[in-house]
């Protein structure tokens, strides 16, 4: 499959939300980002360093704060897509949700899904999710090469 780009982004008129959250080794020190791909070309990106979290914990901190800069831009549709099969598939009711830690996190998305008039949730692979990928590794690459605060927001 393609990479999505901003014409065919344009062309559904429907914005794009792609989100990732990753962890660095045994420390449970992480990352969420999120990028919003609007349909005028106009692309946000968040992202927020994360401490004692699993892997799955920053994905759903991505796919959250992802979810409320959507909001805030004042947004009813959008589009939601991200590379984890874990979060994906618990989101869209697929599999069970047997972590009690990811229940607080699952339940805060599906309220925030709800408030959408139209919200989608797809899995794409790593590679479609490249920009959100490379945005975790922006953060964690920052915060740990400068020890930076623990959130950085950033509009491209």
């Amino acid at each position: 499959m393609a990479t999505p780009t901003h014409s065919t982004i344009a062309g559904k008129g429907i914005p794009i939300l792609l989100y990732a959250g990753e962890t660095l080794g045994q420390q449970g020190q992480g990352a969420a980002a999120a990028i919003l791909l609007l349909p005028t070309g106009r692309r946000s990106t968040i992202s927020q360093l994360l401490s004692s979290v699993s892997s799955t914990e920053a994905t759903y901190r991505a796919l959250i704060i992802g979810l409320h800069k959507a909001q805030q831009l004042g947004l009813s549709r959008i589009e939601v897509k991200g590379h984890n099969e874990t979060v994906f598939n618990q989101v869209n009711g697929l599999a069970p949700l047997n972590a009690t830690n990811l229940r607080p996190l699952h339940r805060e998305v599906i309220l925030l899904l709800r408030q959408f008039d139209q919200a989608t949730v797809e899995w794409i692979s790593a590679g479609q999710n490249r920009p959100a990928c490379k945005a975790v590794q922006r953060c964690l690459t920052e915060a740990l090469g400068h020890n930076q605060s623990n959130t950085s927001q950033r509009s491209l």
